[in-house]
Formats: structure tokens, sequence, C-alpha cells
């Protein structure tokens, strides 16, 4: 600091202060755990372990852990109507074990919770649901005429007919084959025969005619 610096500060109101530093709570709180850290303890975590190496000079071997032995008597939190098993006779589990067996695994009741709840929907009470609506619905004529009908187009509300109710059995539907037809067809023109009688010619006496070009079958429409 040059001297005129020096005479600037000295002069100023703020020379007679000290500055005052503060430790940071962080800082005070690892010094804390430092001091109060046991390093022993952590020595003994480590080569406390079965098969763990002999420590290093310096250290000492960790005491080894007696466990303590159970005491004849032990108290717990235990209900026993659901902690311990009832007595029960070998015909009571061969029944128990027939009612499991019918019951199926989860293929053989797959879909079966759907048709369930749309059967209760079936035989439920019709006007029940309208309890259940507030009054300020119940009271007006149009909103509950509205809820009746949206009500009614709910899936599975409607009972279906059953056809095999009145003795007509409908055939499955069958589904009808297209006829089949090859794209880009592409028309073949007829060849001219001779007939069976026509005398036999040498190869020499037929007309030799130009092979048609490639790309000439396809620029035809089609028949």
């Amino acid at each position: 600091m040059n001297s005129k610096k020096r005479e600037k500060v000295a002069k100023s109101p703020y020379s007679g202060l000290q500055f005052i530093t503060r430790t940071p709570p962080l800082e005070k709180q690892r010094r804390q755990l430092a001091e109060t850290l046991d390093s022993s303890a952590l020595d003994r975590l480590i080569y406390g372990q079965e098969a763990s190496s002999e420590p290093p000079p310096g250290i000492e071997k960790p005491p080894e852990y007696d466990q303590k032995k159970r005491q004849d008597v032990y108290y717990a939190d235990i209900d026993p109507r659901t902690h311990w098993t009832r007595p029960r006779s070998d015909d009571w589990y061969r029944k128990k074990e027939e009612e499991i067996r019918a019951r199926g695994g989860r293929k053989a009741n797959f879909g079966k919770a759907a048709q369930r709840m749309r059967e209760q929907r079936l035989n439920e009470d019709p006007d029940a649901w309208e309890e259940s609506l507030p009054d300020r619905v119940q009271n007006n004529e149009a909103w509950l005429g509205a809820m009746r009908w949206l009500h009614s187009q709910e899936p599975g509300t409607q009972p279906r007919v059953n056809p095999q109710a009145n003795g007509h059995v409908s055939p499955p539907p069958v589904r009808k084959k297209r006829a089949y037809r090859r794209r880009n067809q592409v028309a073949v023109p007829k060849v001219e025969t001779e007939p069976i009688d026509a005398p036999a010619r040498l190869n020499s006496e037929m007309s030799i005619s130009e092979p048609e070009p490639r790309n000439a079958a396809r620029t035809k429409p089609f028949a």
C-alpha cells in the first residue's frame, strides 16, 4: 500500500474500526465433528468382520463380540387369531385342498370379474341409482330425464334378448371370399394354331416374323 492510500485511510472516520472474522456455521460443525470423531469405531467395523486381515501396527484389534443368549421367556406383540394356527383334522385339510383346486387359476378366472359386474348391474334395481343423485337433479324433471337417458345408454344396463330362448338359433356368420384378381394383368395375345389336317412344312417355308419388343406387351390396354 502506498503512502497516499495510507494517509487516506488514516483520515477516514472508519480508521479505528477492526475487522471481525466470523467462522461459518458449517465450519464450526466440521471442527466439532473432527474433535469428537472416534476413529477406533471405524477400525473396529473394518477389522471386526469375518476373514479380515490383521490390523496394522498402532491399531488395537477389536475384541470379539459375544452375542447375547436368548432368554427362555420372550415377549412379543402376537395376535393368536392370526399368528397361531388352529388344530385341524385331516378331513378339513382335504376339503380345503379340493376347494382351492375348484377355484382355478388366473387363466381359468380370466374375464369372469367383468362378467360378474355386468350380471350385478343387470340384476340391480333400475331406480336405485336415482337415490344417489342430488336434490336439485331429482326435483328437476328435465335433468332427471336426461340422467335416465344417459343411464340407459351405458353398456350392460339393458339386458340383451337371447335368440336361443325362443328356439331360434341363428347360424354363425360366414365370411365370403372375394374373387381372386391378379394385379397389373397383362393381355396375352392369342397364338394362331394350325389345323391338324394341315400338311407338314419345313422350317425354311415358315415366315420368320420379327419378335415384339419386351415393353410392347405392357403398353397394351387391358382386355
